[in-house]
């Protein structure tokens, strides 16, 4: 409900097919630049591609497509073959307030500034897949140790609280 056809087409493109090619096109040139050094490739990811929340089927599908992408690219460059020296990274993110996220900074939904340190302060970890922001590290944490029944319920309720938020907004 909500989302045309279209709508769909372009998450799935934005999430999707669009670092897939980009990638495609800028990998030559990656490894070329890690013959001189270390190159990092980070993927926007999301919590969601955990959680699978209620009414977010092709934004998450699309979220575990990157983070699927990335373990294979990772695996590509570091274990087929001789190690490139390009690695990839999926980050794995929950709320930000952003202008396109425009919610109230609290502890759980860091402002873009606070998020953009938290990951500069945690880029090259060592792990494929993280989360670059504490608290949602933690929350990811306690959400799998509350299992699934648990986090279907509690994120059914926060997707319905923000379409009241939205729908108040319009």
């Amino acid at each position: 409900d909500g989302f045309s056809q279209a709508d769909l087409m372009k998450i799935v493109n934005r999430n999707t097919i669009f670092p897939l090619y980009l990638t495609h096109v800028l990998l030559p040139r990656l490894r070329q630049t890690a013959k001189t050094g270390p190159v990092l490739v980070q993927f926007m990811g999301s919590l969601a591609s955990e959680v699978c929340p209620p009414r977010f089927a092709m934004y998450a599908g699309s979220k575990s497509f990157l983070k699927a992408l990335v373990r294979v690219l990772d695996n590509d460059e570091r274990v087929w073959g001789t190690p490139t020296g390009v690695r990839f990274e999926y980050l794995l993110t929950g709320q930000v307030q952003s202008n396109s996220m425009r919610l109230k900074p609290t502890l759980d939904t860091p402002t873009s500034e606070a998020y953009a340190k938290a990951i500069v302060a945690r880029m090259g970890c060592g792990y494929r897949v993280y989360c670059p922001y504490w608290v949602h590290a933690a929350m990811k944490y306690f959400s799998d140790v509350a299992g699934e029944s648990v986090q279907d319920n509690y994120s059914a309720q926060a997707i319905a609280d923000l379409i009241a938020l939205h729908e108040k907004e319009n």
